[in-house]
């Protein structure tokens, strides 16, 4: 009875443990990450911010991308509303605080999903995220992240 409680119960729990729906956002545990509304003035191009973006550029790697991240591609998915942007980081999955005045861009601290990962692209892209202060949308399809004048990250959206 033990093996088929072990293959069939414990994974329906996890799955159901992990499953993030509001009402277990709104009560979170002690201790989890608090993510305060954001107090920016938003423009017109900030709502288009919301939503899903992935990773087609970074700056300063000597390796192709597909050979960094050769699974999957980094991804943001921004929610203005409750200031807070999900994302991943190809191998781990982190949610922290943004902050948007104008076309000014701040990223707090990240929570982040401690899974070893292989290689540097993690490391890079959390690197990059920390320097960004700064952003443009192109065009409603693709959002390039800078640290001061330099383009660090482009994102082009996915939903």
């Amino acid at each position: 009875m033990k093996p088929l409680f072990n293959l069939f119960i414990l994974p329906v729990f996890f799955i159901v443990a992990c499953n993030n729906n509001e009402s277990e956002k709104q009560a979170a545990p002690a201790g989890a990450p608090v993510i305060e509304k954001m107090n920016a003035v938003q423009t017109a191009a900030t709502p288009s911010l919301n939503g899903l973006w992935e990773l087609t550029d970074i700056a300063g790697i000597k390796t192709d991308l597909a050979k960094l991240y050769p699974r999957q591609k980094p991804n943001l998915n921004f929610d203005l509303q409750s200031g807070a942007v999900r994302g991943s980081t190809a191998c781990n999955r982190f949610l922290c605080q943004v902050k948007i005045e104008g076309e000014k861009m701040s990223f707090g601290d990240p929570a982040i999903t401690k899974v070893a990962c292989p290689g540097d692209g993690e490391k890079v892209f959390l690197e990059a995220l920390k320097k960004i202060n700064s952003f443009s949308i192109i065009d409603s399809n693709f959002l390039q992240l800078r640290a001061d004048s330099l383009d660090m990250m482009r994102f082009s959206k996915k939903l």
